[in-house]
């Protein structure tokens, strides 16, 4: 009985200290992609930007991705590099009509992820 009393409070534990981090995606006349954070700014991790692969929030392997180093930003352009942040894969061009994920992953179990569509009629390279 305390094996499954043991799994209950990890599992409590783990949802007690993850937290939405909510997103907001904007894609301006210029091509340029967006993201704000809407409710505070979190301490990031990883941010990574990729194709969708089936459901859930599913990716194929990231077409940008950067390391936070629990800095707090309030935005970040795609293709930018943040102060403080590392680039772990330079961006590629996003490619007009596909469907992209932007994912963050912050301190304390902090996730957000939104899907946004190049609606632009050029490939978006910063």
């Amino acid at each position: 009985m305390s094996k499954y009393f043991s799994v209950i409070i990890v599992g409590l534990f783990l949802v007690a200290c993850s937290y939405e981090i909510e997103l907001d995606v904007k894609i301006d006349s210029e091509c340029n992609v967006d993201v704000a954070f809407l409710k505070g700014l979190p301490q990031i991790d990883y941010v990574l930007v990729a194709e969708p692969k089936g459901e859930g929030f599913a990716y194929n392997e990231p077409v940008w991705e950067i390391n936070g180093n629990y800095k707090k930003v309030a935005s970040i352009r795609y293709g930018q590099l943040p102060e403080g942040f590392d680039e772990a894969f330079k961006p590629l061009p996003l490619v007009p009509g596909k469907s992209y994920y932007f994912v963050v992953k912050g301190s304390g179990g902090g996730f957000g992820a939104v899907e946004f569509v190049n609606k632009c009629l050029t490939s978006v390279v910063t």
